[in-house]
């Protein structure tokens, strides 16, 4: 008799068919599941926001708006204010320069007592003056020539103002007061110093120069500028370059040592330099300022 294979029990079908049906309904309620969570997310998920610094931006004042606000709340009883219509001097170093230039400014102000006068008071006032600048976005200067303890140099990123004092020997005077610029004005010296300069190096000479200080005078259309320089080198004595123009033509005339009450033979002009400044073309126009 032929043997037939054997036959799978009908149960067998069915079972598995049971544990494919139930495995699809579990992934289904996973997928499910997977699907209202991440809609839950979207739902109710909310990014962080970015936190952002308000960092309050302080309008400089001007030279002129710093010198009346100090004006106004500075003055000491019993001291007088000068209205000052003359220009004060200010000595700064630009960040891009190895020396100091000087300039004028008439956005000053200078407090004056001449009797009885307290040196404590003076002392507080300038502790007071120094907080003044510093709410204003100044912080004293750095890299600068080393000045006498009655002034103070301040900076900030657009001006330049310089606190001064005094009192008498005999405590019966004293004084004080602020001046300021802007720095374009020492940017604007500093251009024209070396101007002048590149004009001497052309000539086949080097300055070397720690602080230079420009003195200019003009009569119809000419025109004289002295350099006064102090070296960096300081066994070298300080020295004076001249130069000269007439319709806005600028040249070298010559150089000398810097004028001193100290050194005497300074004051001596060179022969060549005096044959320079002599010459008919000036109309004796340099000789008045050349001495």
């Amino acid at each position: 008799m032929e043997q037939q294979p054997p036959t799978l029990p009908q149960s067998q079908p069915r079972a598995h068919s049971k544990l494919i049906q139930r495995a699809l309904i579990g992934l289904g309620v996973v997928m499910l599941s997977a699907a209202l969570t991440v809609t839950l997310i979207k739902i109710f998920y909310k990014p962080p926001v970015a936190k952002t610094t308000n960092v309050a931006t302080v309008k400089e004042l001007s030279p002129t708006e710093l010198i009346k606000k100090y004006s106004d709340g500075y003055k000491l009883d019993n001291y007088t204010i000068d209205t000052v219509t003359a220009n004060s001097i200010l000595s700064y170093k630009l960040s891009d320069t190895s020396y100091t230039v000087q300039i004028s400014s008439r956005d000053n102000v200078k407090f004056a007592r001449a009797d009885n006068s307290v040196a404590s008071d003076i002392t507080s006032t300038i502790g007071k003056s120094k907080t003044f600048l510093t709410s204003n976005g100044f912080s004293k200067a750095s890299g600068q020539l080393a000045t006498d303890e009655s002034q103070a140099l301040y900076d900030s990123p657009a001006n330049v103002c310089l606190i001064s004092s005094s009192v008498s020997p005999d405590k019966k005077a004293s004084a004080y007061g602020l001046v300021c610029s802007d720095k374009k004005a020492f940017a604007a010296e500093r251009d024209a110093i070396k101007t002048l300069a590149e004009m001497y190096k052309n000539t086949g000479g080097s300055i070397d120069f720690k602080s230079v200080v420009r003195t200019t005078h003009t009569e119809g259309n000419k025109s004289l500028s002295l350099l006064s320089i102090n070296p960096q080198n300081t066994s070298k004595a300080p020295y004076t370059l001249i130069f000269a123009s007439i319709d806005d033509k600028w040249s070298y005339v010559g150089s000398r040592v810097t004028p001193s009450i100290d050194v005497a033979e300074s004051f001596q002009i060179p022969s060549t330099l005096k044959t320079a400044i002599n010459d008919p073309k000036y109309g004796g126009f340099l000789a008045k300022y050349v001495y």
